[in-house]
């Protein structure tokens, strides 16, 4: 990843957040549209709650390109928090795509595929890191 990369999405990352529209509120209302089922997941969370995770996950996101070594540690931890909730695989894959497509919406005339490749790249490494290993198989 080079240093025009980590640019790239930096500077994304300030528009969606500052340009206007509550990232957040766009990102759950997809979310929750095309996954209802995820809604009692995030329990009592607050909506302002919601809105810090969610930013932090993205500044999160961006960080890792300058290889920040809590990073790492972080996601598992809130990986295993997931996991006791019941989060599986296949939903970090839907928050994932809903992530993109929010992203993708409030960039605008700014979305490119060099953008979106960045992005996809860096919240699949975030997801991985979160995603408890696989079961070894009983012997």
């Amino acid at each position: 990843m080079t240093t025009k990369d980590h640019e790239l999405l930096t500077q994304n990352l300030r528009v969606v957040v500052d340009g206007g529209s509550d990232v957040t509120v766009r990102f759950y209302d997809r979310l929750f549209a095309r996954h209802p089922q995820l809604r009692e997941l995030f329990g009592p969370n607050s909506a302002a709650v919601q809105s810090d995770m969610l930013i932090e996950t993205l500044i999160g996101a961006v960080d890792d390109l300058e290889d920040l070594p809590w990073l790492e540690s972080n996601m598992q931890l809130l990986g295993a928090k997931h996991c006791e909730a019941g989060i599986t695989h296949e939903m970090y894959d839907w928050w994932a795509e809903c992530v993109i497509e929010t992203l993708a919406g409030l960039s605008g005339s700014d979305w490119s595929p060099r953008l979106e490749q960045l992005w996809r790249r860096q919240i699949e490494r975030l997801c991985a890191l979160m995603r408890p290993p696989p079961a070894a198989a009983p012997s």
